[in-house]
């Protein structure tokens, strides 16, 4: 079964705007509603990111951007996102003493 449903700003970034992580308010702009969904559920749209050509169907482009978008940005983010206001969010830096002379 392949995924149809690609969100058009990604799960990852979604969550930040999720007091829980699991849940935020949506926007519905043609009714001008708003509606409280998952974030799985939150700016999806079908095929966004499906190149179909001549009948066959490539989702490579879904699948090369959650590889590179999400895999690897998803824990820098994350740290980001805990870091204290005002603090660096980096790992420590190792120092290297020189010897004793």
């Amino acid at each position: 079964m392949t995924r149809e449903r690609d969100h058009y700003l990604s799960a990852m970034h979604l969550r930040g705007f999720s007091p829980d992580g699991r849940r935020l308010w949506q926007l519905d702009q043609d009714d001008r509603s708003l509606r409280r969904v998952s974030v799985r559920d939150a700016g999806v749209e079908r095929h966004l990111n499906t190149i179909i050509l001549d009948d066959a169907v490539d989702r490579s482009l879904e699948t090369y951007m959650a590889r590179t978008n999400e895999d690897q940005a998803a824990p820098v983010l994350q740290r980001l996102r805990l870091a204290p206001t005002g603090r660096s969010c980096s790992r420590p830096r190792r120092t290297t003493r020189s010897p004793a002379t």
